[in-house]
């Protein structure tokens, strides 16, 4: 009894010792715990900075391509002004619309906007933004109008003016010439010499890509547009300072005519806003799948929205008058026109001298004078005209899609024509097949090289 009593009183002092060597521990490591708490938190921290910094990191690398909307005007320039609507406030909600479908559905492009507010932006602003953000695509959002009142509706694209496309070249080559102030950084652009003469055909080499990807971004937003209920003005060239002071492929649309009133009404829905702007989005999402991206189905139009598209269709109407509809039957036989009225002049003279014989003899020979004049003057043909420039060109070579293509120059404009037809009824038959390409062709009158208005 007396070893096993003293048996378990040495068990009982080891666990005790045990136990106290435990608290002993846990003390020590409370006391240290205390004292690198400070360092503790700072490391934690630093931590979630990292880890916050590579998700940033990892976004801007899922995106990929970036995309600047510009909403045309704003602050105090209000663009051109209807009956109850500002161009400036028709183009800010377009933008956003159009931001949004982005924003939501191609979540591996950035979008940035040049305003989204009701603020006033310099032109040089709008294209500074593009150019420093390094973004793939510039849309500029516009409305149109015309100013003799006259109503007109539809929409249309616009791309840079040849004309301006070298001063578009100077600003590639100074907008990429910062690649010289970053080959201290590593060298990544040793290679690279912007003065070389290699150097200017890479330029070159991609400012008509450029120019080619711009075209074909503004044919996919006009072909939606027509898609989904409005009328297609084409594609057009000008001399647009945000187009011409950018570095990538960039376009100006015109939504519609504030000056008609149909299309004022239109454009002040939102109904209209959400069909403008699908088209546009959907015009996008064309251009990218041209590229070769990955891209989301196409935004649809509700049966509601296309109710409302409708309405503003009987501006269309207003057009139509432009085709000289009632000219094909005058003008089918040119001759018979200037036949008819010779002999209205020629019948009261024999009425007149009926008793004088040999005065009537003598009187058809005026006529024979009067005969070389038909001959000299040679008979009228008709042209379809599809294109003007403001700089003579090789039409041939540019438009050689077109049959018979002939330019002539009035004023300082060069204006390209299609056909040569000998009545108005074959260059009418003809019209319809241009206007697939140029849907704003129309029908002009030629004596010889000479046009005839």
């Amino acid at each position: 009894m007396t070893k096993s009593l003293a048996a378990q009183e040495k068990q009982c002092a080891k666990v005790f010792l045990s136990a106290q060597n435990c608290v002993i521990l846990a003390a020590k490591v409370c006391r240290k715990f205390q004292i690198q708490r400070k360092q503790f938190v700072k490391r934690a921290l630093t931590y979630l900075l990292l880890i916050a910094l590579l998700q940033l990191l990892a976004a801007q690398w899922a995106w990929g391509f970036t995309l600047v909307i510009d909403a045309g005007h704003g602050g105090h320039d209000p663009g051109t002004v209807g009956s109850f609507l500002k161009e400036k406030d028709i183009n800010l909600r377009v933008a956003l619309a159009f931001g949004r479908m982005v924003e939501k559905n191609c979540r591996d492009v950035k979008v940035i906007y040049t305003r989204t507010t009701d603020v006033f932006v310099p032109l040089q602003t709008r294209a500074d933004i593009a150019n420093h953000a390094h973004a793939d695509l510039f849309i500029s959002i516009h409305t149109n109008s015309v100013e003799d009142g006259h109503p007109v509706c539809g929409t249309e694209t616009y791309v840079l003016s040849l004309d301006r496309a070298s001063q578009n070249l100077a600003v590639a080559k100074r907008e990429n010439s910062v690649v010289v102030y970053e080959k201290g950084k590593g060298g990544t652009f040793q290679a690279f010499n912007p003065s070389r003469a290699e150097s200017h055909i890479i330029f070159e080499w991609v400012h008509s890509q450029n120019m080619r990807q711009s075209a074909e971004l503004a044919r996919c937003i006009q072909h939606n547009y027509t898609i989904n209920g409005r009328q297609n003005k084409g594609v057009k060239q000008a001399d647009l300072l945000v187009l011409r002071q950018t570095s990538m492929p960039a376009v100006l649309t015109e939504v519609g005519f504030i000056s008609t009133p149909e299309e004022e009404q239109f454009m002040g829905t939102e109904a209209g806003t959400r069909i403008l702007a699908t088209s546009i989005y959907n015009g996008f999402l064309d251009y990218r799948k041209s590229c070769g991206a990955k891209t989301p189905h196409h935004a649809q139009v509700s049966s509601a929205d296309k109710q409302t598209a409708a309405a503003s269709k009987p501006a269309k109407q207003t057009e139509q008058p432009k085709k000289p509809e009632p000219k094909p039957s005058a003008d089918e036989a040119p001759g018979k026109k200037e036949q008819s009225k010779k002999p209205e002049a020629r019948k009261p003279e024999p009425k007149k001298e009926e008793a004088k014989k040999t005065e009537s003899k003598a009187k058809p020979s005026k006529p024979q004078k009067a005969e070389p004049k038909p001959e000299a003057e040679e008979p009228l043909t008709y042209r379809i005209q599809f294109a003007t420039t403001s700089r003579k060109i090789d039409a041939k070579k540019v438009y050689s899609g077109q049959p018979d293509v002939r330019s002539y120059q009035e004023g300082a404009t060069w204006k390209h024509t299609s056909g040569n037809y000998p009545t108005y009824a074959a260059a009418r038959a003809a019209l319809p097949e241009v206007r697939k390409t140029y849907p704003d062709a129309f029908i002009v009158t030629f004596r010889g090289d000479k046009r005839e208005k």
